[in-house]
């Protein structure tokens, strides 16, 4: 059988699997599974000779003509192989995306802007660099997203929550996340172009009509009557934004359809957008001679960069459009970086007599990363690096003192010898050149969670335990282990507690054999109920766990694990929140063989509580958990499934105004004391 004939229709069931992931809203129950452990060598540390810092890049070629990027897509993916480039860099196109997630926030646990008064903001990555959210706060009024529209809530005086107002977006348009700055309300929103807008387009090019991604921009200072003033669209699906000060950034990727084109079945057309500050508003056509790619990367999106400030309404967005993509988005509070995985098929003919027939062997993958600057709204492209592995999310890249880092995984974790993963560190300079590795980290293993702080990065990998390294970043050309800790589980996100101390979110894990015989070596990890751990890498050659707290059984999930944006934290209150949905299994006190124990540690809890759980932490005591808190009735409780629920009573995110603590679903605003989780108002949120 010719393997050509079949390779459209597998990525086309491989596109469906993965656009229906990608466009879940709320992430599925942890499924990941882990295999038996092997010995890890030494990780090594390499110094490469760089470039002199912030050298000036190359002028990116321009695409110039439509024949030139047929050119380019054929010379990058033939025409047997153009299927394969819809995959190549890891970017879907889909109707309802998700967001991604230094200079960090560990001293507060807090970013975003700087805003007086005592309230909460978004848990960001970097400080001063705040991150869109389905939930801002003002200090006196909550804007939430909520189902298809934004609701304004005053939430003075607290036992008396009222809804100012509603703002619903054109039914074509659904809304993720916000920004709130001073009297500008910000929504980013995602949809479908409607018919009439479809019409100048090729109606052979319907099928591959982009999604729009859209920033709206609202006058906000009459709660009760917010106005629209500026609306910029870009064509293609959300990938991230940014906000710095009144600086507002978004990033878009438009999916081309590739496989057309290499067959001339039809020509990719020019990428749009629209800016109500330029125009009219009329859409403006980006041409060829402005659209500029990345040589050696994949041409197989349009990624389009755009920027505008909130203080000059009159002054045109700026945009610049590449060929090329994006799957993760860092942000420093001067830099914006791009990520891209590449995976790269290697094919090769079965044998002599079936020539035509390939065999496709391991991939090589590999990040491209692209810079741009910011300033007061404007972006520059100003270099590209590239290094071996992909990346997990935003937290595996980072910027401090001119430096960039970066942390990825290359291999397979199931593989053995030469293909088995390994998990690296790498320093690009300011040309973005490397300048200094650190590879082969708990070979067989992969990454789970990473946050760079300074002089030093934590990487979490597992496989059977959790290995937490402490890397020393000192001397960017020479990165090297300074110590590591194994402990069962995992943590999935690293929260800075302070400069020597650092609070992991993950699963427990249980190690059980697979034949029913412990000494046989065969054995697998599962993880079990949610932990959070307090770990203290104040003597780096020896981090250790401080303290631990496990929350319910296998099944149980937080959003946390996720979207670091979940997490409320505040180390001057001793504050830390987070929504958890709760699973329990009934527990046996008897004793159980090899073959029991692999049968309890598989089995899944059933549904027992979702809401939040609110812990008072310090470094003396640890983790005490001061209450639980759900929107959910105990009737609804009684009628849930095994793992469904009422979820329009799902809390998802947590803040607190002064001394009260606001938990929100899309169902209830609940106000509750901070000091003893007093109810203290509600307010009902109608359909």
């Amino acid at each position: 059988m010719n393997v050509w004939k079949v390779i459209p229709l597998l990525m086309a069931a491989i596109l469906t699997i993965m656009s229906g992931n990608s466009g879940s809203s709320k992430p599925q129950a942890d499924t990941r599974p882990v295999a038996t452990a092997s010995a890890s060598p030494n990780a090594h540390s390499s110094t490469i000779q760089s470039e002199p810092v912030k050298k000036q890049p190359e002028p990116l070629p321009v695409v110039g003509s439509s024949d030139n990027l047929v050119k380019l897509i054929k010379q990058a993916f033939g025409n047997n192989g153009a299927m394969l480039g819809y995959i190549r860099n890891g970017v879907m196109e889909v109707s309802d995306a998700k967001s991604d997630t230094s200079a960090t926030a560990a001293e507060t646990g807090m970013g975003g802007a700087a805003t007086s008064g005592d309230f909460s903001q978004t848990n960001v990555q970097v400080q001063g660099v705040d991150e869109a959210d389905i939930v801002k706060t003002d200090g006196s009024y909550i804007y939430q997203v909520n189902r298809e529209r934004i609701a304004i809530v005053r939430t003075f005086p607290a036992n008396k929550p009222e809804l100012a107002s509603f703002i619903r977006l054109d039914k074509a348009l659904h809304p993720l996340e916000l920004y709130v700055d001073g009297n500008h309300l910000i929504v980013i929103a995602q949809g479908q172009y409607d018919v009439g807008s479809m019409l100048s387009r090729s109606k052979r090019n319907i099928i591959m009509q982009p999604t729009r991604t859209v920033a709206l921009t609202y006058d906000i200072s009459q709660k009760k009557s917010p106005k629209l003033t500026r609306q910029v669209e870009l064509e293609g699906s959300y990938l991230s934004s940014r906000k710095i000060s009144s600086a507002v950034y978004l990033v878009s990727n438009r999916l081309l359809n590739i496989y057309a084109a290499v067959n001339d079945q039809l020509l990719p057309e020019l990428p749009q957008y629209r800016d109500t500050a330029k125009s009219g508003g009329e859409p403006v056509t980006v041409p060829f001679s402005q659209i500029r790619y990345f040589p050696a990367s994949p041409p197989n999106n349009y990624l389009t960069v755009a920027g505008f400030n909130l203080e000059q309404d009159g002054r045109p967005a700026s945009v610049n459009t590449f060929l090329g993509g994006g799957n993760n988005v860092f942000a420093s509070t001067e830099n914006l970086y791009v990520a891209c995985g590449i995976i790269n098929y290697n094919h090769s003919p079965i044998n002599e007599e079936q020539s035509d027939t390939m065999l496709i062997q391991h991939p090589d993958e590999t990040t491209d990363v692209y810079r741009f600057s910011l300033e007061d709204g404007t972006t520059s492209y100003t270099g590209k690096g590239s290094v071996p592995g992909t990346i997990l999310n935003q937290f595996s890249m980072d910027e401090y003192d001119g430096n960039f880092r970066i942390a990825t995984t290359t291999g397979n974790v199931w593989e053995s010898g030469a293909s088995s993963s390994k998990n690296n560190v790498y320093v690009l300079d300011g040309s973005m050149n490397q300048s200094g590795k650190l590879e082969g980290l708990a070979p067989g293993e992969k990454i789970y969670s990473v946050r760079f702080m300074g002089n030093r990065a934590y990487v979490v990998t597992f496989r059977q335990v959790d290995p937490l390294f402490v890397l020393d970043l000192s001397t960017p050309s020479s990165p090297k282990v300074l110590g590591k800790l194994k402990i069962p589980g995992y943590s999935d996100y690293l929260h800075p507690y302070d400069e020597t101390h650092l609070i992991g979110f993950g699963k427990d894990t249980e190690v059980a054999s697979l034949d029913g015989n412990s000494d046989s070596g065969n054995t697998m990890a599962y993880y079990q109920g949610l932990k959070v751990a307090m770990f203290d890498v104040s003597d780096v050659e020896h981090p250790k766990e401080l303290f631990k707290e496990i929350i319910g059984d296998r099944g149980t999930d937080s959003e946390l694990l996720y979207d670091h944006k979940a997490l409320l934290f505040n180390k001057d209150k001793n504050l830390m929140a987070f929504p958890v949905t709760l699973m329990k299994i009934p527990h046996s006190s008897s004793q159980v063989d090899d073959e029991t124990n692999l049968q309890q540690v598989t089995a899944y809890g059933s549904f027992a509580f979702q809401g939040a759980y609110v812990y008072h932490v310090d470094l003396q005591t640890g983790f005490h958990l001061q209450g639980t808190i759900t929107h959910l009735t105990q009737e609804e409780v009684d009628k849930a499934g095994d793992y469904e629920y009422e979820n329009t009573a799902e809390i998802r995110r947590i803040l607190y105004i002064g001394d009260q603590l606001y938990t929100l679903s899309d169902r209830e605003i609940r106000a509750n004391a901070l000091k003893d989780l007093r109810q203290t108002g509600s307010l009902t949120i109608p359909e």
